[in-house]
């Protein structure tokens, strides 16, 4: 047994190794719980950085690698080794805020000895661990100051609400009170609800600030698939850490852990991807926006028709994944009261011309440049799309892509198209 949990040991230390490189590592060590690979710096401020569920990623290597430059000192948690977890976003949950909470206990006293200021820095789920640490931590160092976190796109909701209901925030989000700095990409679902989530971290007593980070999606820094503007803007990031980090400590200062409120209840089941009959409290309001050539077209106009209304965008792989079988199902009904409506989230007209070229639609495609029409019908995965019956009513919802060709779906549809619609509209 000894021999094997040697061996196991030996396994995750070569990994941490060949995923930075020999020079790269002084040191792998373990903070009681949780392993950390230290990146030195000569500088006056330090960075505790923990993974979200993708692990440690080559991009956060580098990240931690070009803040060192920068004479920022970086300790990379690597909370995937310590317990031998898949690098998996369920993994996340069975991270002990204990050992999170040691962590910074480790990391503070490291940077008290060298005279640093400790900031903490998360992203998408990972932030959660990050922030009910960070709590506990305050609750056994009443008092005690940290620079500030940052968080970079931030994912502190329960879970994906079924399209059309609003989206609750998890506890620790209206408990945390430190000073916060939020890098929000352009092309993600907290963009489209930033107000409520600075309202909601500002609850806990937060100093809270914005960096919207243009036309780049979430994971940005690290995505196999990632544009040119993305790999520029993931270059620029450890500069942009460095503004931040010099704001927050202006606002840095002694802090005592906030009590946490109660928790709202889920809803039960997985919902995301399904069509699901709608139970939201959405009520659907006529709409005018302008199409690609220019001509105005309202909601109503498709009184008496089954209509598919869907928001998309082309940065989005489920969206396009999508939009094939939108096309079939438009063939499909092509002599049938049925009308795909499909919003485009915020985009330039040429964008989606050129994205139109490659992947043609036989249905309208309207502009919403300030995505007010998007947050308006409370859309939070990307796409949305809901189904209105011949009388203007939400009846089905969908969060995430469908296969609009299912049996499933077309038989949804088929009931809808064989409804008697009143002529009254849409309110």
């Amino acid at each position: 047994m000894r021999i094997g949990r040697l061996l196991l040991i030996g396994i995750c230390l070569w990994l941490l190794w060949s995923r930075a490189g020999a020079s790269d590592i002084v040191n792998v060590a373990s903070t009681e719980t949780v392993e950390v690979m230290p990146f030195e710096a000569d500088g006056q401020n330090m960075v505790l950085a923990v993974p979200s569920g993708h692990g440690l990623t080559d991009g956060l290597t580098a990240l931690a690698k070009h803040l060192r430059q920068q004479s920022v000192t970086v300790w990379l948690a690597d909370p995937f080794s310590t317990w031998l977890l898949p690098e998996l976003p369920s993994s996340l949950e069975q991270i002990p805020v204990e050992a999170y909470a040691a962590l910074i206990q480790r990391a503070h006293e490291h940077a008290q000895a060298q005279g640093k200021t400790l900031f903490l820095f998360a992203f998408d789920r990972g932030v959660v661990r990050l922030l009910e640490a960070t709590r506990l931590w305050q609750q056994h160092n009443p008092g005690s100051q940290l620079g500030g976190v940052m968080l970079l796109s931030p994912d502190l909701y329960q879970q994906t609400p079924v399209a059309g209901q609003r989206a609750q925030f998890l506890p620790i989000a209206q408990a945390s009170n430190l000073p916060v700095f939020l890098f929000v990409p352009e092309r993600s679902n907290q963009a489209l609800r930033l107000t409520e989530q600075v309202a909601t971290l500002e609850q806990g007593g937060s100093d809270v600030f914005v960096q919207i980070l243009p036309k780049v999606r979430n994971r940005f820094f690290f995505r196999p698939d990632a544009s040119d503007m993305e790999k520029a803007l993931a270059a620029r990031l450890p500069a942009m850490m460095q503004q931040a980090m010099r704001l927050l400590l202006a606002y840095a200062g002694p802090r005592t852990a906030m009590d946490l409120p109660a928790e709202e209840a889920r809803a039960e089941g997985k919902h995301t991807g399904r069509l699901l009959p709608y139970s939201g409290s959405l009520q659907p309001t006529d709409f005018e926006r302008r199409d690609l050539d220019g001509h105005s077209r309202r909601l109503s106009d498709d009184r008496g028709r089954v209509v598919l209304l869907n928001f998309w965008a082309s940065w989005c792989p489920p969206c396009v994944h999508e939009m094939p079988s939108m096309n079939r199902l438009q063939q499909a009904f092509d002599n049938r009261p049925l009308a795909i409506v499909a919003v485009n989230l915020g985009e330039e007209p040429e964008q989606i011309r050129d994205f139109l070229r490659k992947h043609p639609v036989n249905f309208s495609i309207l502009l919403d440049p300030d995505q007010s029409l998007a947050r308006r019908w409370q859309v939070f995965a990307f796409p949305t799309s809901y189904l209105l019956d011949k009388q203007g009513r939400i009846r089905y919802s969908v969060a995430g892509g469908l296969d609009w060709n299912s049996t499933e779906a077309r038989q949804i549809i088929e009931t809808l198209l064989q409804e008697q619609g009143r002529d009254d509209g849409i309110p």
